[in-house]
């Protein structure tokens, strides 16, 4: 099997019904052959998560394939129980992901039916970009290292970047198919009033208003977004060159092909 779903529940009940669910998910999608990824669906919230990606997160997708040159994946603040799940001691005793790809689930995520569909699709998604469209979703990444002054100066809002975009459509037809239109419609309403903040309000507000069932064009929109950033090409060169020095990334084959001349050649 292409997946493991490690759930932490102490109601055997209502364990098996949550991995039965994430099964259902996984299911709608078509994951990578010889994809090793493990999910983790927790009981509480993990703080340090919340403090490291905000108090709105619910999920992260966390690509974990073993680069001996990057030790922080390995220092990564995962809980020690999910530690324990995921890795294991390597011929030297070093700790290696018995996974390539991690997706973890809050808590509270998990309380709602709809909420842990959603949060697990537009997480599962992620995992594909990474996979199918390494480049589309390195260059998000490159974009979010912009300083904070920056990044608010673009006037891009998270779920603008093509990756977030994405993952807010496919995440939402999902659980529509899965739990019903009128549960996935109430959950994003009273997510609407149950916000940590006026951005997260923002963004579900984004999602309610989510209806276009046609492909999302990845590339295309990626490059739209990135030729609007040309004010920004200096930082983004430099941010770039950043990425290609880091070995937590520059051990991807196509690492090396990623170059701003691609959409404003003149300041590139």
């Amino acid at each position: 099997m292409p997946y493991t779903i490690w759930v932490k529940c102490h109601d055997e009940v209502l364990r098996a019904e949550r991995e039965a669910l994430a099964g259902k998910v996984i299911g709608e999608f078509s994951l990578p052959t010889g994809a090793r990824l493990g999910c983790f669906l927790d009981d509480i919230d993990w703080e340090r998560f919340k403090n490291d990606h905000g108090r709105s997160n619910r999920g992260i997708h966390v690509p974990t394939t073993n680069v001996p040159q990057c030790p922080n994946l390995l220092e990564f603040n995962w809980p020690d129980y999910v530690a324990r799940a995921i890795t294991f001691p390597d011929e030297l005793g070093l700790d290696e992901y018995v996974c390539d790809n991690v997706i973890y689930l809050h808590g509270s995520t998990c309380l709602s039916r709809v909420g842990l569909t959603m949060t697990l699709a537009h997480e599962l998604q992620h995992f594909l970009q990474h996979a199918n469209h390494w480049q589309e979703w390195a260059w998000n990444s490159i974009i979010v290292r912009l300083t904070e002054e920056e990044f608010m100066g673009t006037r891009i809002y998270p779920w603008d970047l093509p990756i977030e975009r994405e993952a807010r459509i496919v995440s939402k037809q999902v659980a529509e198919k899965i739990c019903g239109a009128q549960p996935v419609e109430l959950y994003v309403d009273e997510r609407v009033r149950k916000t940590v903040d006026q951005n997260d309000r923002s963004d579900w507000q984004f999602v309610q208003t989510l209806r276009d069932s046609r492909p999302y064009e990845l590339a295309n929109e990626n490059r739209e977004l990135i030729q609007g950033l040309r004010a920004y090409g200096s930082s983004l060169k430099a941010i770039l060159q950043e990425f290609k020095n880091d070995p937590c990334f520059n051990h991807h084959p196509r690492c090396k092909d990623l170059n701003l001349a691609d959409f404003f050649a003149d300041d590139a």
